[in-house]
């Protein structure tokens, strides 16, 4: 009975789903405005009907049940940022306020915490605390190309010889 939908989420209890009807996953279409801009909507399982949480031209996104909240990406002021919608009192918050890149591919614990890409970093918010970090990644390296090797240079011309080309 639920209608199409494109992502999702269900409540921390089972009884409902936030969701989206299409799916723009590798889409490249900042501040679209179109058919394909995505509203957001929670379906009751209980009573199979789905109401609208978001009603504007811009596109909604990913949506994830965060706690008692629903949490998702929105370009709507020209970025892309996490918004938090409370379903008790239908009231929208902008969480992050990012105005120079956007926030991509947000992912919640279900409990707290959403993490996201902004400018090639992972960054987790915390939706409590209202902070966000950054994710330091190390990764380990053998460096083979720093290593000390031989290389043939027959070849090469000789220092005199580029200096002589210079003069």
């Amino acid at each position: 009975p639920m209608p199409v939908s494109g992502a999702g989420d269900l409540s921390p209890d089972g009884s409902r789903a936030v969701y989206a009807p299409l799916f723009r996953d590798f889409r490249t279409w900042k501040r679209y405005q179109g058919g394909w801009a995505s509203d957001l909507y929670i379906f009751d399982l209980d009573s199979n009907e789905a109401f609208p949480i978001t009603t504007h031209p811009r596109t909604d996104r990913d949506p994830m049940w965060v706690g008692d909240q629903i949490v998702y990406a929105s370009d709507r002021d020209g970025k892309m940022n996490l918004y938090g919608f409370d379903p008790t009192s239908n009231e929208t918050t902008q969480l992050t306020t990012h105005d120079d890149w956007d926030v991509r591919w947000p992912s919640s614990d279900g409990t707290s915490k959403v993490v996201f890409e902004l400018a090639g970093e992972l960054r987790v918010f915390d939706v409590v605390s209202k902070t966000e970090t950054p994710i330091s990644i190390d990764v380990p390296t053998d460096a083979l190309a720093k290593r000390p090797r031989r290389v043939d240079a027959s070849d090469n011309p000789t220092l005199e010889a580029l200096l002589e080309r210079v003069k």
